[in-house]
């Protein structure tokens, strides 16, 4: 299937003036978005890319799944790109966003339909230095990048077992844990969310900072060893020996 990104032009325009065009957000089509540009803005983006339907009510963690799975051939360059995402939330998953929007408001009286909401879901809407936040806030970049980070292509029967651990408090979690420069080693990585795991089976909630002790912990320890010098088995064990021996500081969270 195809889909559209939009051109930095177009995406300045949309959004300078999304306060102007807040109302049309609501609207069941996108036909708005041409008359206000003058011009057709989508351009193919020539990727493959599998179908796919997101459910406006569904978890996170389970549109996570579906819009990683279809979306894998994209590049990390290209996952954090801004035009990519304004050109799916205002074509192919416009009825998705709308509908998901609706469900999120009436769930959560803390989410208000206006200009900063639809900036942040629609947009990245941070500045330059903090767009690592933006990604993980964005409504598909931030289904994306769990998908991404917890897709674990060595164990095929459970190959998105981690996004367990971001059930609640979704990008809360995402901003939180993927802040550490570490995360992005896939060994280390997968270290904490086994940690994690861990403490799941033994019955702990895991909360929107449950993980930031083990982070810390992991930001510690690199200041002292190379933890690139660790196998996954190593590391994992030290993190959920220090999980057992901090399960008090950790439940605090």
């Amino acid at each position: 299937m195809d889909i559209h990104f939009i051109s930095q032009n177009d995406l300045d325009f949309l959004k300078e003036n999304v306060s102007y065009n807040l109302e049309n957000y609501k609207n069941d089509n996108n036909d708005w978005i041409e008359k206000e540009l003058g011009h057709n803005p989508f351009i193919i983006f020539k990727k493959p890319i599998e179908d796919f339907k997101l459910k406006p009510e569904g978890k996170e963690i389970e549109n996570a799944k579906i819009l990683y799975s279809a979306m894998k051939g994209i590049s990390d360059s290209e996952a954090t790109d801004e035009r990519i995402w304004v050109g799916l939330s205002h074509r192919y998953c416009w009825d998705f966003m709308r509908k998901n929007l609706e469900f999120s408001i009436e769930k959560s009286p803390r989410i208000k339909f206006n200009k900063s909401t639809v900036l942040n879901r629609y947009f990245h809407n941070t500045a330059k230095e903090s767009r690592k936040r933006s990604i993980y806030i964005n409504n598909l970049s931030k289904l994306w990048w769990a998908g991404r980070l917890c897709y674990n292509e060595n164990d095929p029967e459970e190959e998105f077992k981690y996004l367990k651990l971001f059930e609640s408090a979704f990008s809360h979690k995402l901003i939180n844990t993927f802040s550490s420069n570490y995360m992005a080693n896939k060994t280390i990585r997968f270290s904490v969310f086994e940690a994690g795991l861990h403490l799941m089976n033994k019955g702990v909630e895991i909360k929107g900072d449950t993980l930031i002790p083990l982070t810390t912990y992991l930001n510690e320890l690199g200041g002292k060893v190379l933890l690139d010098l660790y196998s996954f088995e190593e590391l994992k064990n030290v993190l959920i020996k220090f999980a057992d021996e901090n399960l008090d500081k950790i439940t605090d969270k």
